[in-house]
């Protein structure tokens, strides 16, 4: 596993405040960031004319002694002065720039048909730093705009690299303002990963993240990061050959429903269904309408299926059970609200885990709003059984009562708010997806824009609770942040295969089964 900590720019702040206290001069680290910046650069790029568009702060000051340090490798190197340097570091970078003989341009609307502008390869932004929560105005948005044109446009072989974080991009959340941001193809991380560059715009905003680590971080016991980036699936053992099917669990998948508002839900529970086997439960049971059985039975002959509106074949059922994944496809009618409520009864007496996705949390909401006794039960029923969430923006929004723009503004935030009104463990699906589980959060970086398409989180509920079923399987190789490390690995899988554009959830299965058998380990 590559596992890295992620910081929001408060925790950054404190790291570099207590360097300081300690007697390290800020000035010390400013030159430090530079020189390793400058190396690094000098050291991957050949084409070596660089145009460094620099802002007030210290941000600003890292670039000028960026410009000063590229020109000591035998670079040309040009300032853009988008504005004045205002702090006691970033006056002392320029007056050091400037002493050396820097080129400096004096910012104008125009500056982007200065020959040494344009005819630059590289383009380095140190307009912003980590403390930008706003989106850029004035000049620094027409700036910002420029650089974009200069290496989106003009000319496919330049390239544009962020000093620290994208200008524009905030950096404990991810999030840009009206698509104000600078696009990096580079983004040199300072001291230490900030969460912003591996969710939401980050993940188009910042390119490749490479971290210059300038001083000894401080341990977990001081400053614990925010969360955990992970990038690929924790490996498995292979299975004990004295087994049976009933040696990797029993799923139950609730869902496929069919009402007077909504038809044709029943491919979700097939979905899911796919997804339980394909992660390698022993067996599935799928609780839809009547209607749907011989299509669940076609797509998957191996499975079992029970009418989801007779009561008497239902109790047995989850008497049976391991693992009951509800939600998907069941509908939003009041009826369907009863079926929820029902059936999360009898899983929670039979002792069984749960997954609630799709209507399933529409429902939940709706009982929230209801203050039905329901919600504290599961919230209670959480703390000694697995239970786990997985709604998409819209879905946690309807959760919380609030706008998805709320959501998205701070999706942390918004997945510890979760927590503590319903408990349990949570997913809130996205680019660079959060996942909250054993008192930790994490950002799972895998997967991509082509899984943007109907049934990807059915597929992934099923997972979830194919990987709760086996009783082989660790708590950790069987965790929420498995599904969705897996479940991100296969879409990547499949969209180098097929691309991006053309991905579909059915195609998913083989493309699990190939991720799973690279876990092995053997």
């Amino acid at each position: 596993m590559n596992d890295t900590a992620l910081y929001t720019s408060q925790q950054i702040y404190q790291i570099e405040q207590d360097w300081f206290k300690a007697g390290n001069p800020s000035f010390g680290l400013m030159q430090q960031a530079s020189w390793q910046m400058a190396t690094w650069i000098n050291e991957n790029l050949t084409d070596k004319k660089a145009c460094v568009w620099t802002g007030s702060g210290n941000n600003g000051g890292d670039g000028w002694l960026l410009a000063y340090y590229l020109c000591q490798f035998g670079w040309q190197a040009t300032v853009v002065e988008v504005a004045e340097a205002t702090t006691k570091d970033s006056k002392h970078a320029k007056k050091i720039a400037i002493e050396h003989g820097i080129k400096t341009i004096k910012w104008h609307k125009e500056v982007i048909k200065e020959y040494a502008v344009f005819s630059a390869n590289v383009h380095i932004d140190a307009l912003f730093g980590i403390g930008l929560d706003r989106e850029p105005t004035d000049d620094y948005a027409t700036a910002i705009t420029q650089v974009n044109q200069l290496t989106d446009y003009f000319n496919p072989k330049k390239i544009t690299i962020a000093v620290d974080i994208p200008s524009g991009l905030v950096a404990s959340t991810g999030q840009v303002f009206n698509d104000v941001a600078i696009c990096a193809d580079i983004t040199l991380c300072l001291l230490a990963n900030k969460i912003g560059l591996f969710m939401k715009d980050g993940k188009d905003h910042a390119g490749r993240v490479v971290t210059l680590p300038l001083i000894p971080l401080p341990s977990s016991k001081q400053i614990k990061p925010k969360a955990t980036r992970l990038t690929h699936a924790y490996s498995i053992l292979p299975r004990q050959s004295n087994s049976h099917k009933g040696s990797f669990g029993h799923v139950l998948i609730v869902g496929g429903n069919k009402t007077k508002l909504a038809n044709g839900m029943g491919g979700a529970s097939i979905l899911a269904t796919t997804g339980a086997f394909a992660v390698g439960a022993g067996k599935v049971s799928v609780a839809c309408h009547a209607d749907y059985h011989s299509a669940v039975l076609t797509n998957k002959p191996n499975a079992m299926v029970v009418d989801l509106h007779n009561p008497q074949a239902m109790g047995y059922l989850f008497a049976q059970t391991d693992v009951v994944a509800i939600g998907m496809g069941l509908g939003r009618e009041k009826s369907a609200q009863s079926l929820f409520a029902q059936s999360v009864e009898r899983a929670m007496q039979a002792n069984c885990k749960l997954v609630i996705d799709a209507d399933g949390l529409y429902h939940l909401a709706s009982l929230m709003l209801e203050n039905n006794s329901l919600i504290e039960k599961i919230k209670q029923y959480a703390v000694n059984q697995f239970v786990a969430f997985t709604p998409h923006t819209g879905e946690m929004a309807r959760l919380l009562r609030i706008s998805s723009k709320q959501i998205e503004e701070s999706r942390l935030a918004a997945v510890n708010q979760a927590v503590e009104i319903f408990g349990g463990n949570w997913l809130l699906k996205g680019a660079g997806s959060v996942v909250y589980e054993d008192e930790q959060m994490y950002v799972c970086d895998v997967g991509n824009a082509g899984m943007s398409t109907a049934g990807m989180g059915d597929i992934l509920a099923g997972m979830l609770a194919g990987l709760q079923a086996q009783y082989n399987l660790t708590s950790v190789q069987k965790s929420l942040r498995q599904a969705v490390l897996i479940h991100g690995q296969a879409g990547d899988v499949l969209a180098q295969k097929v691309g991006e554009c053309g991905m579909q959830t059915d195609d998913m299965e083989m493309a699990i089964v190939r991720v799973m058998a690279g876990l092995l380990v053997i």
